[in-house]
């Protein structure tokens, strides 16, 4: 029979994957409400930096996603209990819990604690997460079908056109190449059911224009021309493909499609101020970007990238920095590398964790028990939850390093009970589950003979009251346990089954198992906040 706290493989992914989904949310809207300041404060600086900007705040985004799904990758050691517990409550909340992330069936502490909460009854409890992250995935697959949707229309459309005038535009083509500096053979191709003109493909590239346009006049043909070359120039086909990728993936973050409407700005006006600066006249080239304007209905959707922003909005600003002009390049520069540095230090924060106040060392046995998958989330992973809400890193140990398994639950361990350095720690707790079956390990005994010598806090939990005994740390001590298993103890004194606090030991005689056993309330709350006192 199957434990009701032991939810099916996928809510547990489910409950895995969510937790660090949200902190990639939080994160990752730090990092692009940033983007927008630096934004603002960069308005002098060229649309080329500022398009620099966009793009490596959303391939920043991909980063902290990156990050967030491997785990801090370094630890920041603050200065002061007051900063820890600062430090620690950030860390909370914009990186994921320590620990690799890996598809298995135990769960974070946070999700234990939540599945518990949940499963009274129903089939809800069991639907929901997955549910939320179905919804997520279908929004990025979504967002990746009406992208091969736009290419697909495209290559339709190339293959339905005769382009019986695309020879028209070989001489002016090669002569603008020429001036922009692209060696590769450009193709231009016009298309009835297109309604503004693009560019696709970066090994072989190739301008789309709408039939419409044939009645423009040469000089305004070649600023349109002129216009899409730059962005071949630039590569910005597969800089805004990609962007708009990694805007799909993280399509549930509120800034992102903002700051992907800003990135297609950016590129259009860096573009605009590229031909510009060939010779072409500013009232002019203004005028013919309106003309396009009035044949335009949905800008990119043709190729399948969808602008987001409000057009009207758009081509008021393109049209202003084409009028306006060049600003101090100088004043912009050095804004751009203030941003470059405070991007890059956002990005490597959302990295990083926090040591907080300090490690405590758990034992637990490893190896399967009748109650293991009750005891691990009722106990374990609630005393765990605990002293991280606490701002305390939780290090799991066992006899083998092998996780502390149920029949269907497991905790993992992070290393061997021999390999335990006991002053690296704030504290000791030793959960009912480490005393398990007989015979106790003799790791666990010098464990805690190391802990009493430095004299560390120690929290012992019913049966793992016998591990203490063995080491000598009840000996003239009172403590509390079972009381069917009081009489094992000879060397201190008995102090009930409640939480008994004596110097830096607190031990308690009321585990989970025992409390529903006995219709008492479970002690293992209050045995973590003595523990947290006496470590404080």
């Amino acid at each position: 029979m199957t434990d009701p706290a032991t939810p099916p493989a996928l809510v547990c992914l489910s409950l895995r994957l969510l937790p660090v989904l949200f902190s990639v949310l939080i994160k990752t809207s730090i990092l692009l409400a940033l983007a927008f300041i630096l934004q603002g404060i960069m308005k002098n600086a060229s649309a080329r930096l500022r398009h620099v900007l966009w793009l490596s705040s959303i391939g920043g985004c991909l980063l902290v996603l990156a990050l967030s799904l491997c785990g801090p990758l370094f630890q920041l050691a603050p200065r002061s209990a007051e900063a820890a517990g600062t430090m620690s409550a950030l860390s909370s909340a914009l990186v994921p819990s320590p620990g690799s992330f890996a598809v298995r069936r135990d769960l974070p502490h946070i999700a234990a604690v939540v599945w518990r909460q949940t499963t009274n009854s129903g089939i809800w409890p069991s639907l929901w997460p997955p549910l939320v992250l179905f919804l997520l995935m279908a929004g990025v697959l979504w967002g990746w079908l009406r992208m091969l949707w736009g290419r697909v229309r495209l290559a339709r459309s190339r293959r339905r056109e005769k382009n019986n005038h695309a020879r028209e535009y070989d001489r002016i083509i090669r002569e603008l190449s020429r001036v922009v500096g692209i060696r590769r053979e450009v193709r231009v191709m016009e298309c009835a059911s297109a309604t503004t003109s693009l560019t696709r493909g970066v090994l072989h590239p190739v301008i789309v224009l709408p039939t419409a346009m044939r009645t423009w006049s040469a000089v305004s043909m070649r600023s349109v021309l002129l216009h899409e070359l730059c962005h071949i120039k630039r590569g910005d086909s597969f800089s805004v493909g990609i962007a708009y990728w990694i805007c799909s993936l993280l399509w549930f973050v509120p800034p992102i499609w903002p700051a992907y409407s800003r990135l297609y700005v950016e590129e259009e006006k860096a573009c605009d101020a590229a031909v510009i600066g060939s010779g072409v006249r500013r009232h002019f080239y203004a005028a013919c970007i309106l003309d396009a304007a009035q044949l335009c209905r949905q800008p990119a959707l043709l190729a399948g990238l969808g602008f987001s922003g409000g057009r009207k909005k758009a081509l008021k600003d393109r049209i202003q920095a084409i009028v306006r002009g060049g600003r101090n390049m100088k004043k912009g520069v050095i804004f751009f590398w203030v941003s470059v540095l405070l991007l890059a230090a956002a990005v490597g924060l959302s990295a990083a964790g926090t040591e907080g106040k300090g490690k405590v060392l758990m034992v637990l046995r490893d190896g399967d028990s009748q109650v293991a998958d009750f005891m691990l989330s009722q106990e374990a992973a609630v005393m765990k939850m605990t002293l991280e809400n606490a701002g305390y890193l939780v290090v799991v140990a066992t006899v083998n390093g092998e996780p502390a398994q149920g029949s269907s639950m497991s905790l993992k361990a992070d290393m061997k009970m021999a390999n335990v350095q006991v002053a690296d720690y704030r504290g000791l707790i030793l959960p009912c589950m480490a005393a398990g079956e007989s015979p106790i390990p003799a790791e666990s005994v010098a464990i805690v003979k190391k802990a009493m010598a430095m004299k560390k806090p120690i929290a012992a939990q019913n049966s793992a009251v016998l591990i203490l005994s063995q080491a000598g740390a009840t000996r003239g001590k009172r403590f509390a346990l079972e009381a069917d298993l009081a009489p094992a103890v000879k060397d201190g004194t008995y102090g009930g089954i409640g939480v008994v606090q004596d110097g830096n030991l607190v031990t308690s005689g009321t585990c989970p198992f025992m409390a529903q056993q006995l219709g008492k309330p479970d002690s293992t709350p209050e045995l973590m906040q003595k523990l947290i006192a006496l470590m404080n």
